[in-house]
């Protein structure tokens, strides 16, 4: 009699295949897209840890083996940097401004060169990033 009570809605103790199988796809699913986020973001901090030139202690070190800067210009650079940390064009004009005062004319020379190159860099990697992005190769 408990039994006609309960009509339909009998009690299964075990799933069926088909619920295992929707069980095992959405937990694959939910693996596969949990590595691709986690690859994604390894992928950006390997690209964001590879680009010195922003980081100024690297970028300090790099102008005093490229212009053989002297303690005393080390020192008055690495103040510029620190006074004009930020962002935007107008603080980097600045600091170009202000490091271009510590320079020889030898060393303001090989700067500028240097600068042209790192843009050029730059350039070149924004458009293999864009050729890349739209799936065309030049």
């Amino acid at each position: 009699m408990a039994n006609a009570d309960r009509g339909s809605r009998a009690i299964r103790p075990y799933k069926t295949k088909e619920e295992n199988m929707r069980n095992r796809t959405t937990c694959g699913i939910a693996a596969l897209t949990l590595t691709g986020i986690l690859a994604c973001g390894l992928v950006f901090a390997a690209r964001g840890s590879s680009n010195k030139q922003w980081d100024p202690a690297a970028r300090l070190q790099m102008m005093t083996q490229e212009l053989s800067l002297t303690g005393d210009q080390q020192t008055q650079i690495k103040k510029i940097m620190d006074d004009n940390k930020g962002g935007n064009k107008e603080m980097r004009q600045k600091s170009d401004e202000q490091i271009m005062a510590v320079l020889n004319d030898d060393q303001k020379k090989k700067y500028q060169d240097m600068k042209a190159k790192m843009k050029a860099n730059f350039k070149g990697k924004r458009n293999n990033q864009h050729a890349e992005g739209s799936g065309t190769n030049k």
